[in-house]
C-alpha cells in the first residue's frame, strides 16, 4: 500500500458525491466581438510572458499572439495547450503578434495521469479517489458507490463520467470540474456545488 504525498487541505475529506451538479441560471453574456469573424487556433504553448504567447499550432506553424487585453482561463505553463481566440481584422494580419481576446489554457492529458486521493474516515479504508489514466480511462479508488468510467478535458475543464449506485438504481453522471490546483504533487477541483481535494499516491 502506497503512502499519501503532498495532501491539499487539513484533516481528513470524506469524498462528495458526484452528481450533485445543479441546474445553471442562463446568464446574457454581452460580447462586443464580432463572432462572425473570430478566429480560433489551437497548439501547445512553446513560450510565454506577462502579455505574449507563442504557440506551435496543429498544422506545424509557430504564432506569437498578444494577449495584454485577453480574457484568460487557466494558468499558462509550457508544453500545456492552448485555444487563443482574435478578429480576423485588418490590423490583425499585418500585425506581428495579432491581439488576442480569449485565451483557454488545458492541461497537458500527461499532467493528470496517476492515482489522485483524499483521506477518509470510512472504517479501515485509508483513503479514495480516482484513478486518470492513458486513453481518457478513469477508475474508481476504494469506492464502492461511485464507480468512474471516463475522463476528458473540455475547454480547459475536466469532465468525469460516473456510475452511482448509492440510491439501488444505477444513475450516470457527467461532471464538469474547473481544475483549479495542478502541481506534481496536488489536484484541486471545483464546480458550483463543491470541491474535491486530491493527493497523488505515491507507490
Amino acid at each position: 500500500m502506497g503512502n499519501i504525498m503532498n495532501y491539499v487541505g487539513i484533516g481528513a475529506l470524506v469524498m462528495l458525491v458526484a452528481c450533485q451538479s445543479k441546474p445553471k441560471q442562463d446568464i446574457e453574456i454581452i460580447d462586443v466581438h464580432d463572432t462572425s469573424n473570430e478566429v480560433t487556433v489551437s497548439g501547445s504553448i512553446l513560450d510565454a510572458t506577462m502579455n505574449t504567447l507563442t504557440l506551435l499550432t496543429e498544422v506545424g506553424d509557430t504564432v506569437t499572439f498578444s494577449t495584454l487585453d485577453a480574457e484568460k482561463k487557466g494558468t499558462i505553463l509550457i508544453g500545456d495547450n492552448a485555444e487563443v481566440t482574435y478578429e480576423n481584422t485588418d490590423e490583425n494580419q499585418k500585425a506581428v503578434s495579432p491581439m488576442a481576446f480569449k485565451v483557454i489554457v488545458s492541461p497537458a492529458p500527461g499532467r493528470l495521469i496517476g492515482a489522485w486521493v483524499e483521506p477518509t474516515v470510512i472504517g479501515d479504508i485509508p483513503y479514495q479517489g480516482i484513478s486518470i489514466e492513458e486513453d481518457g480511462v478513469a477508475a474508481s479508488i476504494n469506492m464502492e458507490t461511485l464507480t468512474y468510467e471516463s475522463w476528458a478535458i473540455v475547454k480547459g475543464e475536466l469532465v468525469l463520467k460516473s456510475t452511482s449506485e448509492g440510491g439501488g438504481q444505477p444513475i450516470t453522471c457527467v461532471d464538469t470540474f474547473n481544475i483549479s490546483v495542478l502541481t506534481p504533487d496536488s489536484l484541486i477541483l471545483e464546480n458550483a456545488d463543491y470541491t474535491l481535494r486530491y493527493g497523488k499516491l505515491k507507490h
